[in-house]
């Protein structure tokens, strides 16, 4: 059985993250192009500086399995990431248990976020978009997401196009993009 995560002592709360920076939530999911994730936040390092930029990560369970300790060492070690989240967080409430005076990690999340960036997105991630699941904390975040507001979602379909048809691939993206 797994353990449970170790509830934090302050609850991330939107409000007392806002500042003049950009927010960047960086999402992975279970893709083999999970691998360039190393490569991905060097790049956005060189590009912009801590001073105007702040990106959290979030790793699906699958995503995971893509990175090794040192990648993750290393993307937590980058001076732009300023958290690592993943689906065990949702559910680690200060006092270990949900109160109606709890913040909700997903809706947190997206009133943080002015840019939401899903790279690589699965197909599996996809097909979970496309039929509404949020059964973890990036679908919650998607699920949660202001479609109508000024932050945007931009997504990078990574997947093997033998193990998905293109016409499904096209037709799921079409809906993503509403």
């Amino acid at each position: 059985m797994p353990t449970q995560p170790t509830p934090p002592d302050t609850p991330f709360l939107a409000s007392n993250h806002q500042d003049t920076k950009k927010h960047l939530l960086l999402a992975t999911t279970g893709s083999v192009a999970t691998i360039k994730l190393p490569q991905l936040l060097t790049t956005l390092s060189q590009t912009f500086s801590p001073k105007t930029l702040t990106i959290h990560l979030l790793l699906t369970p699958s995503s995971k399995n893509f990175l090794s300790p040192t990648d993750l060492h290393e993307a937590s070690a980058n001076p732009l990431v300023s958290h690592v989240w993943s689906d065990e967080d949702e559910w680690a409430f200060p006092s270990g248990v949900y109160t109606r005076e709890c913040s909700v990690l997903h809706i947190e999340l997206r009133k943080w976020a002015h840019v939401l960036v899903v790279a690589p997105l699965s197909a599996n991630t996809l097909s979970s978009i496309v039929v509404g699941r949020c059964d973890g904390l990036l679908l919650s975040v998607l699920r949660a997401w202001d479609w109508g507001g000024a932050g945007g979602v931009v997504v990078a379909p990574a997947m093997n196009t033998l193990g998905e048809g293109e016409g499904e691939k096209e037709d799921g993206i079409e809906v993503v993009k509403g």
